[in-house]
């Protein structure tokens, strides 16, 4: 298992056919921002409120939308510089586990583990078939238009692994005939350009954008695990990832839509030792990934159809001086269909296939392996008086293989009981299939596991008035048959075993409070969430860990945004408090709590047609000591300056935005 573990710690190496394009940009851009910066004065003017460019009208994911009442939903940040793992951190309650800037970052929600959270990417599951879970810190945030995070889990609704909720990533309808470049420069060598390229005449349009980002994160930290608590250097612990996606749209007619998405990522990465180790071993590691998407859409008065394909691919090369060199490589061929009816204004329904087939080769494994699912889904979808009344029902039947899987389902309701105060709720079966590592991997896999079976139970209230806005969410998840590694009593050899359940509790709490005045406004949005999550069973003789916290689920999450804003300057405060997470499952050690605090200004300006929004980030500027995982230090105090330019042409436009 610590090889498993070294092995997450996944990274790229370099995409040269635009390492030219990016040098240019490294030079120039970071001057341009800084002019740009002080060059809000007499040679510039304020935007106005015409000048917002307006996005794309998002393609929906309809059984996401709309079979699924009586969930949290929270939108993240979405087309920005950084990775997925800054949104997800961004004023939030998932707790993101962090190796460093650059390296390993996943994310567990509700205190279940990272790989129970579903990842799509419209609409299709990109989750690692070989480790079941995904690398955040890979994803680019610029190349997603609408992120957002359901809490609660549904594999009716969103498919296998979808036990603690699921995070989506979807891309807007193309606008033509707009040209956006960004540069951000920041401390410990960071680097990161973007250009997003978009065209089209009459029934077509596409859109390229390519990515680079690279640093040498050589920060300061102090070593508490070294007499005297010295200062010292991050060594070997240097990333660059680049990478493109290219889009393509024709629309016959009116009602339908036919698109292609290509999304090519490539990383190199350095993995810095733990503290107190040796760092001899100088281990790197390549990824390599490419996830190609054909979606078809038809949308009527009364009838929506959506076909997707999709063919997924990731290879990983590990290097680590005192261990033979480790190479792997998975494929997914993905099929999904769907038809939704709307029998009258308040009654639809959806019935859906899908239809995956995983494939992977590694030097774990002794062959090339394979896995084949298949799903049908059905569901119905209930609204009185506006909305007034909803409820939503889904079934999902599951077969792998030759065994057929139990029958998974979720009910919601929602009821507005009064003008500002509206009532939801919500319960759901759900499972999450053996990964490929867990079934295959020599030695220690174990073909005969079981899928993991859950049980959540959610109830609350959403208030909302002018200026004020409160969700209150309770939640129970009860998680059956949990896969955990475990060595043989026999052998010693670490295999996967389905011996444990565990039960994860809490409540989460959303508030928002706009104040508007006529020539600004102020914000404030918190979240807070008290979260439980135990072990009910374990295996014999750990009888001992019955009733305590998770290992790296802290019971306390925070944050607070506070913000001002004006036509063209904003500025913003994050503040992010995580709680003690234990570190062993007895509970007898422990990392303590941090609180992280930022802060951004930024403006938006015009230069006769192309809209400038320039931004200063100060990271952590307290200056805390803090770890998110034991013996990997974070940084410190920190800096980002960035540009982001755009300019939309002037053309007339012919889109279908019925889809």
């Amino acid at each position: 298992m610590k090889g498993n573990e070294a092995y997450l710690e996944k990274s790229i190496y370099s995409l040269c056919s635009f390492r030219c394009f990016v040098n240019f940009y490294k030079v120039k851009g970071i001057l341009t921002i800084t002019a740009m910066f002080c060059a809000t004065g007499a040679w510039c003017q304020s935007v106005p409120d015409s000048a917002i460019v307006l996005p794309g009208a998002e393609i929906k994911i309809q059984r996401v939308s709309d079979f699924n009442a009586g969930n949290r939903t929270v939108k993240l940040s979405s087309g920005g510089f950084g990775s997925l793992t800054n949104s997800l951190t961004e004023n939030n309650t998932v707790f993101v586990k962090q190796y460093g800037p650059g390296l390993l970052s996943t994310a567990s929600v509700r205190g279940l583990s990272a790989s129970q959270v579903a990842l799509l990417w419209n609409g299709i599951n990109i989750q690692s078939t070989m480790l079941g879970l995904t690398d955040f810190s890979l994803l680019p945030s610029f190349f997603t238009d609408n992120a957002s995070i359901q809490f609660g889990g549904s594999s009716a609704v969103h498919g296998n692994g979808a036990m603690a909720g699921a995070i989506s990533l979807n891309n807007s309808r193309i606008v033509p005939n707009t040209l956006q470049v960004i540069g951000q420069a920041g401390s410990f060598g960071l680097n990161t350009q973007g250009i997003r390229m978009s065209y089209g005449k009459g029934k077509f349009s596409g859109q390229t954008r390519v990515f680079r980002s690279d640093a040498v994160n050589n920060y300061s930290y102090h070593d508490y695990y070294k007499a005297g608590n010295p200062l010292m250097k991050r060594n070997n612990a240097a990333f660059m990832q680049n990478g493109f996606l290219q889009e393509v749209e024709f629309a016959p007619g009116k009602k339908s839509l036919l698109s292609g998405r290509l999304w090519y990522n490539m990383a190199d990465r350095q993995l810095p030792a733990p503290l107190g180790s040796s760092e001899n071993a100088k281990e790197r590691q390549y990824d390599d990934a490419t996830r190609a998407l054909l979606s078809y859409n038809y949308k009527s008065n009364k009838i929506e159809i959506n076909g997707r394909t999709a063919f997924l691919q990731e290879k990983i090369n590990y290097y680590n001086n005192n261990l033979p060199t480790s190479y792997s490589i998975a494929r997914s061929y993905i099929f999904e269909g769907d038809v939704s009816y709307s029998i009258n204004n308040s009654n639809s329904v959806l019935i859906g296939i899908n239809q995956t087939f995983n494939t992977a080769k590694s030097d774990g494994y002794l062959n090339w392996v394979h896995q084949n699912i298949s799903s049908a889904y059905a569901g119905w979808r209930f609204s009185q008086g506006k909305d007034k009344l909803l409820t939503t029902f889904m079934l999902r039947q599951i077969i792998s293989g030759k065994n057929r899987k139990p029958l998974t389902g979720s009910a919601g309701a929602e009821y507005q009981l009064t003008k500002v105060l509206r009532l939801i709720g919500s319960v759901a079966t759900s499972y999450r299939m053996p990964t490929l590592n867990d079934l295959y991997w020599s030695a220690g896999g174990n073909p005969n596991l079981k899928a993991e079976s859950g049980f959540k139970q959610e109830g609350g209230f959403r208030i909302k008035l002018k200026r004020l806005s409160i969700e209150t969410q309770v939640f129970r998840n009860a998680v059956h048959n949990w896969i955990i590694w475990l060595p043989s009593q026999n052998s010693g050899i670490w295999s996967p075993v389905n011996i444990r359940d565990v039960t994860a509790m809490g409540v989460e709490e959303t508030v928002k409070y706009k104040l508007e005045f006529k020539r600004f406004s102020l914000t404030a949005d918190g979240s807070y969430a008290y979260i439980r999550s135990i072990n009910k069973s374990v295996e014999k003789g750990n009888e001992a860990i019955v009733n305590k916290q998770l290992i790296y689920v802290p019971q306390h999450i925070a944050s607070l945004c506070i913000g001002a804003e004006t036509k063209s300057w904003k500025i913003k405060f994050y503040n992010n408090y995580t709680g003690k997470r234990f570190t062993t499952t007895d509970n007898k050690f422990f990392l303590p709590y941090y609180f992280i605090c930022d802060a951004e200004v930024s403006k938006k300006f015009l230069i006769k047609t192309v809209l400038f929004e320039s931004a200063f980030r100060v990271n952590n500027y307290l200056n805390k000591t803090y770890e998110i995982i034991e013996r990997r230090p974070m940084p410190g105090l920190n800096f980002t300056v960035s540009l982001k330019a755009e300019i939309k042409f002037k053309t007339k436009l012919n889109k279908n935005k019925n889809i």
